[in-house]
């Protein structure tokens, strides 16, 4: 006769895990399981993220002393670039913050890492050239 398993075993995981070990998707709540219609509004939802860190970029921009005149005879690319590097980022960040596995703290700093990181990065790629 064998001893029962002390209470608490198996010890409880911090995401719900099938029997082979991966994450299952029909326990995770509905809008992070991949359907269309949740799908395409996560994708608003990272345009959205996408042009709040546009207007805080251009808002540090403004900060830093640059008006609409420099806007207008400063060379476009280095903006562009940083405006596609926000998007990528609050594309990615959205999309791992809704999808990826681990606790919601987690996902929301690498969400907020990303998106600060390229915002940061972003803002000293456009800065140190004259207007």
């Amino acid at each position: 006769m064998s001893l029962p398993p002390p209470p608490g075993w198996p010890p409880a995981s911090p995401t719900p895990t099938g029997p082979d070990g991966s994450d299952r998707l029909d326990e995770r709540p509905r809008w992070r399981q991949g359907r269309p219609g949740f799908a395409l509004l996560h994708v608003v939802i990272g345009v959205g993220i996408w042009l709040g860190s546009l207007f805080l970029f251009v808002l540090a921009l403004a900060l830093a002393g640059w008006s609409d005149r420099d806007f207008e005879t400063h060379d476009a690319f280095q903006d562009d670039i940083s405006a596609l590097a926000l998007l990528v980022a609050s594309m990615i960040g959205w999309m791992s913050f809704a999808y990826g596995r681990g606790s919601r703290g987690q996902r929301w700093l690498l969400l907020a890492g990303l998106i600060a990181g390229t915002l940061f990065v972003s803002i000293g790629i456009t800065l140190p050239t004259e207007p």
